[in-house]
């Protein structure tokens, strides 16, 4: 673990990545190479930032979550339900979208109980937020 100049915490989940964590949401890396074993970042690809538009809910949830966001150019989107060792347990491929508010049900049943990271892979960036899974 290591705090940036900006008060970013960085957490090295080994050969998943890095996720970094900021007062009022998650910041975090995706298809990364990075070393935080020496206190240095060795090399990075991109920088997801949290996005207001989208909103996962219900937020706790056991069973079935609604995934929101905003399309803003026709895109393929991928949707990934990823651990905190950052293991991707769900991966959803939507070849193409339209521009307009989406809505993907997503069921999590199977998933243990605990805290995950809901990732929005589209055209014009990723959007990242927090999901809980209640009993």
């Amino acid at each position: 673990m290591e705090i940036d100049t900006l008060g970013n915490l960085w957490i090295n989940t080994f050969t998943k990545g890095v996720t970094v964590y900021k007062n009022g949401g998650v910041v975090g890396f995706d298809c990364i190479d990075m070393s935080l074993q020496s206190g240095g970042i060795t090399a990075t690809s991109e920088i997801i930032e949290t996005n207001n538009n989208l909103t996962v809910y219900p937020n706790p949830s056991n069973k079935l979550i609604s995934v929101s966001f905003e399309m803003m150019t026709f895109s393929p989107v991928q949707i990934e339900i990823i651990d905190m060792t950052g293991s991707i347990l769900k991966r959803i491929n939507i070849p193409s979208m339209n521009p307009c508010k989406q809505i993907i049900n997503i069921d999590i049943d199977k998933l243990s109980a605990g805290l995950y990271l809901c990732h929005v892979k589209k055209n014009d960036g990723v959007l990242t937020t927090k999901i809980v899974k209640s009993e």
